[in-house]
């Protein structure tokens, strides 16, 4: 009976919470005096080319960093940065020993790094 209660309270405590979300539309003013709603805020926004123009060469360049790299440290850099796997699911996945993935992630980025200043030695040099 204790546990009906609890789900009960729980439920009707997680409908409040829904009720009171409070849904603004574009059309709400803003605070202050300013006159100004959400719509026009979001309509000065533009978007800046040189700013995606800057960020497909940056991923052009890691790509090309990237396939200069031997196969297994393409593979730790990719299944972690861009996969999002942990070192402990990988180890057990792959059968391989966490030292060793940790070491080899470290031999990867100093690699791309190198890489990557091998491409473009003004925007990818380290830093002094």
């Amino acid at each position: 009976m204790s546990a009906y209660v609890y789900q009960a309270l729980r439920n009707r405590a997680v409908d409040y919470m829904r009720r009171r979300r409070n849904n603004d539309s574009l059309e709400s003013p803003l605070p202050g005096d300013t006159g100004l709603v959400i719509a026009d805020i979001l309509a000065d926004l533009k978007y800046d080319s040189a700013s995606g123009t800057e960020r497909r060469e940056i991923n052009r360049d890691i790509n090309l960093a990237l396939n200069m790299l031997s196969n297994d440290y393409k593979t730790i850099v990719i299944a972690t940065e861009i996969h999002e796997q942990t070192f402990q699911d990988l180890s057990e996945m792959w059968d391989i020993p966490l030292g060793t993935l940790l070491a080899r992630k470290s031999r990867a980025m100093q690699k791309l790094r190198e890489a990557l200043s091998a491409i473009d030695p003004v925007h990818y040099s380290p830093v002094p």
